[in-house]
């Protein structure tokens, strides 16, 4: 059946004539083929749309003749064509990946899956080009509620130089720099309350995704902050600072959990045309088993934990980039003491998906963020075997009161030409900022070098 007669039946399947139109939907919601039948026309046809048929929406005519048995197939084939809307809400190209990567070696660890999820070159969540805020738009972290985190932490750095004794050439490395968010208010602030730190500071981001570094040199460009940007990587011969807002949280992360049996890894598998927890045996040689030690981890049956292997490897690189100066990470987690108390004894990894937080993480693959909480004393011991000295351990919400964060609220409300509800807009902010039911509790580790 040509085409020509697809387009001519499925115009006119009010027709007694018509015995079925079938639209083929992509992931975008896009027709990407359409197939009818009548009665002079009959077709079969068995199609795969990039390995994945993602929906399949059928119109079928039922007049007086058809049979109660027709109707009834009717119904069982569009409840079997819509059913599953994880392929619908997911990316079906890396679900087919991630698929085919356990049918042909087995179940994968957690870490695997999230690294995928996250970070596929082509379809993870971090590297798409869909713009929005927070991290395609499923939360919003400090830099993004408003400008006043960014200025804030333009006092800290201004600290930074001072205890530098003022290098002359002072460089500002973030990771995880997205769209500038951060970095633009507190160049802005630089540029204003310390010019001459202004002027001898270079900035270096840290991004992954092509399409926000775009958007990061378009954003300090119209703010004209371009000449403090460095458009080629710094691998070496720091000095000055490292910052890390909200970056670690979202390194792949292995599960664990405690059974009758020992401990066992919770890693991914394929059952049932979806991803499952699938628990795998712990060789006795695996590094989980320092980590807990050193963290006094003794987990009951059934209670869970986190690690995460790439943590050491990142410490590394910074020794490797940094030759003197200061690495603040901003992040939520808490100290072992805190982390593994009571009520997080089932593991801390969440996704987050259209503004909310949900324990389903197989759900949206690739358009859901994952993440785990941080040991910051992990962190802190790594640091130290690398060369670092811990400068401070602290809450956000604490760490900002000292920058002054309310002093800067004050001159806000005094000023004349911030509007009523702008200033409310940043007060509410800066209620989230240190609420210790929200951003407040977030831990701020200094590391220091040289």
């Amino acid at each position: 059946m040509n085409p020509g007669n697809a387009d001519r039946i499925a115009g006119s399947q009010n027709s007694a004539d018509v015995v079925w139109v079938m639209h083929v939907l992509d992931y975008h919601g896009q027709v990407r083929l359409t197939l009818a039948e009548d009665r002079a026309h009959p077709v079969q046809a068995v199609l795969t749309y990039r390995t994945v048929v993602v929906r399949v929406i059928i119109h079928r005519h039922v007049d007086d003749s058809t049979g109660p048995g027709e109707r009834a197939q009717l119904g069982e084939m569009d409840a079997m064509t819509e059913q599953d809307e994880r392929w619908q809400e997911s990316n079906p190209e890396l679900v087919a990946l991630i698929r085919d990567e356990i049918l042909t070696n087995g179940p994968i660890r957690f870490d695997r899956f999230m690294e995928l999820a996250l970070y596929h070159p082509e379809s993870g969540y971090y590297v798409v080009q869909d713009p929005a805020p927070g991290r395609s738009g499923d939360f919003l972290t400090a830099p993004e509620a408003h400008p006043i985190f960014g200025a804030t932490l333009a006092r800290q750095v201004e600290v930074f130089d001072q205890q530098l004794d003022h290098p002359a050439e002072f460089t500002v490395l973030e990771y995880g720099a997205g769209s500038g968010r951060l970095i633009r208010p507190l160049l802005a602030s630089l540029r204003q309350h310390a010019p001459d730190l202004y002027q001898r500071l270079r900035y270096a981001p840290v991004e992954l995704n092509e399409y926000r570094r775009a958007e990061l040199f378009t954003h300090l460009e119209s703010g004209g902050h371009h000449e403090r940007v460095e458009s080629t990587s710094i691998n070496g011969g720091v000095i000055g600072c490292v910052i890390a807002n909200e970056f670690l949280d979202a390194y792949p992360a292995r599960r664990f959990r405690m059974t009758a049996d020992g401990l066992q890894e919770i890693c991914v598998g394929w059952s049932d045309e979806w991803f499952e927890e699938v628990e795998m045996p712990v060789e006795d040689a695996d590094p989980v088993y320092e980590y807990m030690q050193q963290h006094g981890l003794e987990p009951r049956p059934g209670e869970a934990i986190e690690y995460h292997p790439g943590f050491a490897g990142w410490i590394d690189e910074l020794a490797e980039r940094v030759e003197t100066g200061f690495v603040l990470i901003i992040d939520y987690g808490y100290p072992a003491d805190e982390l593994f108390q009571e009520h997080r004894k089932f593991g801390t990894v969440k996704g987050y998906y259209q503004h909310g937080v949900t324990d389903q993480l197989f759900r949206g693959i690739g358009r859901q963020d994952l993440t785990a909480h941080i040991n910051f004393s992990e962190v802190a011991r790594l640091a130290e075997s690398s060369g670092f000295v811990v400068e401070d351990l602290t809450t956000q919400a604490e760490f900002l009161e000292r920058l002054g964060l309310g002093e800067r609220l004050f001159e806000l409300q005094s000023n004349e030409s911030i509007s009523a509800d702008e200033y409310l807009a940043v007060r509410a902010a800066v209620v989230r900022m240190i609420d210790p039911g929200a951003m407040g509790r977030f831990r701020v580790l200094i590391l220091r070098q040289g």
